[in-house]
């Protein structure tokens, strides 16, 4: 039976392909929020977030490493961690979207993200729609 993990290894080759220390095969996707955000565990790194929408990808242990941190304590610490307001991304005024999103279209299935129509990278506005993980738009 696959697991979570599998159905986003292609999305982890993607974005982590090809970089020395982060590789996707030590990468294993934990959840993703409202707008595609990824939280991930890397099994050198620890915590890992990838955020789809702006192209950035975190990793603190990447750069400031904490010596002799009990892997268990930082995955507890990472998901006790996990705040609505922080996995809220701004539009393009720099103002948060999910309650806007959440009154204007409703609750998410499992599975969704809100998602612009034609991504940021290419021209395209933060609006306000739905999108799947396969990235087709629902009206």
């Amino acid at each position: 039976m696959p697991t979570a993990t599998d159905e986003y290894k292609s999305v982890l080759a993607l974005v982590l392909g090809g970089d020395e220390d982060l590789k996707p095969e030590r990468t294993h996707v934990l959840g993703f929020s409202a707008f595609g955000d990824l939280v991930a565990w890397n099994e050198d790194y620890k915590t890992v977030e990838i955020n789809m929408l702006y192209g950035r990808v975190s990793c603190p242990e990447l750069f400031s490493p904490e010596p002799d941190m009990d892997p268990k304590i930082t995955l507890g610490i990472l998901i006790g961690n996990v705040k609505a307001d922080s996995y809220d991304n701004p539009d393009e005024n720099g103002k948060p979207m999910f309650k806007r999103l959440l009154l204007a279209h409703g609750e998410l299935q499992v599975g969704q993200i809100y998602a612009p129509k034609l991504h940021p990278a290419l021209g395209g506005p933060i609006p306000l729609t739905i999108s799947d993980r396969q990235g087709r738009l629902r009206p």
